[in-house]
């Protein structure tokens, strides 16, 4: 007996012929007319014969299949053998907008339509596993906590009240006031000291008690660098729409929420559908390994923390990029940072990648990690410095008592940044963050 019998429509042939194939290679079996109707034969017959000889039916959904009066049948037979869906006898599979009324509406539909190839048969995939193995939907990231105190900024460290219109004002929906409590106990934290932390600032004379820094293009530089993410879409030979594709996807979500939780799920999702890209190139640690070797440190990057750590600075970084490169880099980091917030990823017994722990401190979200540094430290935003590079950085380049954009790589972070510095050499900063 076939696992599956494909029915389609003739204007959707090339879907049902897409389908099969992705099934066949993940090791299924599939009955489609394009390839296992012989000519001649009564159509009839064959389908009915398809019916009671696959385990289930999948039914590509389109306008041209729920209004064909041949189709209809094809699917209606699985769906009297099970008409809660429980057994998972009819799999509907929508691969164009159609309006899904009568029967049809109570089955839960896998939906590709928008989606690219990748992701259609990473979802594809998925989704039939799931009714095979009898697998439950978890997600591969934790969900956001949907309750918590109020949404409001909260008042130590207080975030400048003019600053915080300003950031209104230039960011729009990427800015939202009430996303500044503490995020403590929330994913995007990948180190920070223990409970019972004593911080250094006891001895720091300066004005600024805390640096923070981003790390891809900031700290960490390369020929046509500016991303990680990036790096490994180019590396892995992804074409520029598929990544724009998803890009536009997270942008469209995050400024239609009006939430900031929303806002976060949006990015967690973009992670994820971006790691599932990678995992179906097969994505393995010793090929990201020879994606980050030709990126380099920025210069003077030791002397210069060297010295923030003698004058008692706390030390962060608060990044939108991947742990791997900065692992890389700098494997001794946890010696000279105190936090970094970063995306993580992780790689099975055998090297590959096998899922992602997103960051909730991107964006906006920047300025979240912040907050949270200057709580843990018992110092205020306005003793805090801020060096970045890219128009990730602006709401965190807004709250900081000093913004530096190393280098400016960006309009607006030139717009929003104290201090512009176009050189190399990250000792440039100290006269700008060991100030009276």
């Amino acid at each position: 007996m076939k696992n599956f019998f494909i029915s389609y429509n003739k204007a959707d042939r090339r879907w049902a012929e897409w389908i099969a194939w992705q099934l066949e290679e993940a090791g299924y079996t599939t009955i489609v007319q394009a390839w296992d109707f012989t000519a001649g034969g009564n159509f009839v017959l064959d389908m009915q014969k398809a019916s009671n000889e696959a385990e289930r039916t999948i039914a590509v959904l389109s306008e041209d299949y729920l209004q064909a009066s041949f189709t209809q049948p094809e699917w209606a037979s699985a769906f009297v053998q099970d008409p809660t869906g429980e057994k998972g006898l009819l799999l509907p599979v929508r691969v164009q907008e159609c309006k899904v009324e009568g029967l049809l509406r109570s089955i839960v539909y896998i939906d590709l339509v928008g989606l690219d190839q990748e992701t259609a048969k990473s979802d594809l995939l998925k989704k039939v596993q799931q009714v095979y193995k009898k697998e439950r939907a978890k997600p591969d990231v934790a969900p956001v906590f949907p309750g918590g105190g109020p949404r409001s900024i909260t008042k130590k460290p207080q975030f400048p009240p003019d600053l915080a219109a300003k950031a209104a004002a230039d960011l729009g929906p990427y800015f939202k006031p009430g996303a500044l409590s503490s995020p403590e106990g929330h994913r995007g934290i990948f180190h920070q000291p223990r409970p019972g932390w004593s911080p250094s600032i006891s001895k720091n004379r300066w004005r600024y008690k805390v640096a923070a820094f981003d790390l891809d293009g900031t700290l960490l530089r390369g020929d046509g660098f500016q991303f990680s993410w990036e790096a490994i879409w180019n590396g892995l030979g992804f074409s520029k729409s598929v990544q724009t594709d998803l890009k536009r996807e997270y942008r469209q979500k995050s400024q239609a929420s009006h939430d900031h939780a929303e806002s976060i799920q949006a990015y967690i999702e973009w992670c994820r559908k971006a790691c599932n890209h990678f995992m179906v190139r097969k994505l393995n640690r010793e090929t990201l390994s020879n994606f980050i070797k030709p990126l380099r440190l920025t210069n003077n990057f030791l002397r210069a923390l060297t010295r923030m750590r003698k004058e008692g600075f706390v030390l962060a970084i608060i990044s939108g990029g991947i742990n791997c490169f900065l692992e890389e880099k700098v494997p001794d980091f946890r010696e000279w940072f105190d936090f970094v917030f970063i995306n993580e990823l992780i790689f099975d017994e055998k090297g590959f990648l096998s899922d992602v722990v997103a960051t909730e401190f991107d964006f906006e979200g920047k300025a979240k990690a912040l907050a949270y540094v200057c709580e843990r430290a018992g110092c205020g935003y306005d003793e805090t410095v801020f060096v970045g590079d890219a128009f990730n950085d602006e709401a965190i380049m807004l709250s900081a008592g000093r913004s530096i954009a190393y280098p400016p790589k960006d309009r607006p972070v030139e717009g929003v940044s104290q201090v512009l510095i176009y050189e190399d050499n990250l000792e440039l900063i100290l006269p700008h963050v060991c100030v009276e």
